[in-house]
């Protein structure tokens, strides 16, 4: 479909994995002091608002290896969110510390 090289492959997995590494400990602070369910609410339908770009992009035929960049970038940064939250409040239900 797109023959992405194995360079291609790694550069979509680095862009995966980046909004982790440098926001985690931003994003951690700020989302101790919002609400949970909001922030879990908006990250999960961003993350798929941001999905959904790919099937569009395809019958349009603009799918290409930068659309999947971005959207790789932007999905986990959706999803980095929602499972901090989702965790913090897995912890407040439980009781764990």
């Amino acid at each position: 479909m797109l023959h992405a090289t194995p360079a291609q492959m790694g550069m979509l997995i680095a862009l995966q994995t980046l909004p982790f590494a440098l926001f985690s400990l931003l994003a951690g602070v700020w989302l101790d002091r919002r609400s949970k369910h909001p922030v879990l609410l908006w990250s999960e339908f961003l993350f798929g608002c941001v999905l959904a770009v790919i099937p569009v992009c395809y019958w349009l035929g603009l799918l290409s290896m930068h659309v999947l960049y971005a959207v790789g970038w932007l999905s986990d940064g959706c999803r980095f969110r929602g499972r901090r939250q989702r965790g913090t409040g897995i912890r407040g239900a439980t009781g764990w510390s």
